[in-house]
């Protein structure tokens, strides 16, 4: 049975229930509230605890100094990514003041010769085509490590000369960009480098132009060691 209101129709249930609420004391108001609608709190409660934790969790990380991005056919191994890092933050500095050099390993695995004979193909290459575009619109690399130069130069033209100097549109010379790892001096703290080549991206965009300044004094320290 349902009774007519000035705004719609009011069940019976409604009804007993705004008769109940009009007799109760405040206490008792509060009290019949919390009974109907505890189980809505707790869970609220419950949903603002962990956003909390992922927000206390997410602050306490303190950006790394510096990022290279490794963009090859297979993951690098953590050892192997672990010894570049180190070896690189030696001749980095403590960017974010917190009182040690970090240097973080950006893994992209991507097929980048197959990318630019055939395309993307599949799910897990358009997601690190993704993860490319990303970083490369964001700066979030200075410095970019790969198995083939060649074709990491072809695909993003983003590679600088050695002498800093922006390559002209299609330019092929890149072992005028990227130096290999393994003639490098710092080779030596990551003997598991073989193969991989080092360069440094360039910046076109004036809020990014502090961060390029930070990776093109670490790539100019590498250089000329």
């Amino acid at each position: 049975m349902t009774a007519k209101t000035g705004v719609g129709y009011e069940t019976e249930a409604d009804r007993v229930r705004r008769r109940l609420r009009e007799t109760l004391n405040p206490r008792e108001r509060a009290a019949h509230w919390w009974s109907y609608h505890r189980r809505h709190v707790l869970i609220a409660a419950l949903l603002l605890l962990l956003a909390l934790g992922v927000w206390l969790r997410s602050s306490a990380v303190v950006p790394a100094d510096y990022s290279v991005a490794w963009v090859g056919r297979e993951p690098l191994e953590e050892e192997t990514a672990r010894q570049i890092a180190q070896a690189l933050a030696g001749y980095g500095e403590d960017i974010n003041g917190d009182g040690t050099v970090h240097v973080e390993v950006h893994q992209i695995t991507l097929d980048l010769e197959n990318l630019l004979d055939h395309g993307v193909q599949g799910q897990q290459a358009y997601g690190a085509v993704m993860a490319l575009e990303a970083d490369l619109s964001t700066f979030q690399s200075g410095l970019f490590l790969t198995d083939d130069p060649a074709a990491l130069q072809a695909y993003t033209g983003a590679l600088l000369y050695l002498d800093g100097s922006e390559p002209p549109e299609g330019a092929e010379d890149w072992e005028r960009m990227a130096v290999s790892w393994a003639e490098l001096p710092i080779a030596q703290a990551a003997p598991e480098g073989e193969g991989l080549y080092l360069a440094c991206r360039g910046c076109w965009q004036a809020e990014q132009e502090k961060r390029f300044g930070q990776s093109w004094a670490l790539w100019q320290k590498l250089l000329q060691e």
